[in-house]
């Protein structure tokens, strides 16, 4: 039978001299816990002034940022080479993660709230990387909502969208505000523009629909995106929040349509000038994959 992971069993401790530095859970009945300078370090060699983990040892099974049971100012790191890794806050500074200190104030904050919250409020996480954060497991719904819909139970929150591991992700409605409005900054800036002209590229790609183009409409098709640059960058001059789109006249890829029984698309744009618009953001947003009237 292989022990528990972070679990060292006793047994490998007591043989030879290793019996009379090893701490068992007896002795952490009988003492209080020791200050940060009692704590075994090498004094010779290269590893000089690092941890002894060999002496710090202790029966038990941990989770990482638990604290040491004996020594002051020690958190559990991993379970590794057969034995426990211990380590300083300092080690979770340096990786820019939280400190296993922040991560027990978050617990406590977590913990209270989950004590005092209604039913209309979902759960906070206690443990784990994610702690203090909302659990997604409950606000899990069986359809697949749209962006900015409102939770069914949970009024206060919404969809946001998917995971990586393919979870819905839910937002507090102040937050997804907050989160939408620094999207929209950062869309407005030159890395935010190239990275969405290289997802539409890319979205373009896929769709089959484009057309070998002549050096001069290539010429006029990046000037129509240079003309809607300049007109976003002159509304902001000006002080105005507003910014504009390039619109496709007849859409790359149109709402399908029942005809004769199955469902069909009645027509496709091309990616050309004779195509492209300069459109108001809120009236593209608006106007999606659909045909205006004044155009059709």
């Amino acid at each position: 039978m292989f022990p528990l992971r972070g679990v060292v069993p006793i047994d490998n401790y007591l043989s030879g001299n290793r019996i009379r530095n090893m701490h068992t859970q007896s002795t952490l009945d009988l003492v209080t816990k020791l200050p940060f300078s009692d704590v075994p370090r090498w004094t010779k060699g290269q590893n000089k002034g690092k941890l002894k983990q060999t002496l710090l040892q202790v029966s038990g099974e941990f989770t990482s940022c638990d604290p040491h049971p004996i020594y002051e100012g020690l958190f559990y790191k991993s379970f590794s080479r057969g034995k426990q890794w211990w380590c300083v806050s300092e080690y979770w500074e340096k990786q820019g993660l939280p400190t296993p200190m922040e991560i027990h104030e978050r617990q406590r904050k977590a913990r209270a709230y989950n004590l005092k919250k209604s039913d209309s409020e979902p759960s906070l996480l206690e443990n784990g990387s994610k702690c203090g954060y909302v659990d997604q497991s409950p606000m899990q719904v069986s359809w697949e909502p749209k962006l900015g819909e409102t939770h069914p139970k949970y009024y206060n929150f919404r969809y946001w969208g998917k995971e990586r591991s393919g979870s819905q992700c839910w937002k507090h409605a102040k937050d997804f505000k907050k989160a939408a409005e620094q999207i929209k900054d950062w869309a407005q800036t030159p890395e935010g523009r190239a990275v969405r002209s290289a997802l539409g590229a890319k979205r373009r790609k896929t769709l089959n629909n484009n057309i070998a183009l002549p050096k001069d409409a290539l010429d006029d098709l990046r000037g129509i995106y240079h003309t809607r640059d300049a007109l976003t960058l002159a509304a902001r001059s000006a002080g105005s929040s507003e910014c504009f789109h390039v619109d496709h006249v007849m859409p790359l890829k149109p709402n399908l349509i029942n005809f004769n029984g199955t469902k069909q698309r009645p027509f496709t744009g091309l990616h050309a000038p004779w195509n492209l618009q300069i459109l108001e953001a809120k009236e593209n947003m608006s106007k999606s994959n659909k045909v205006l009237p004044s155009e059709g």
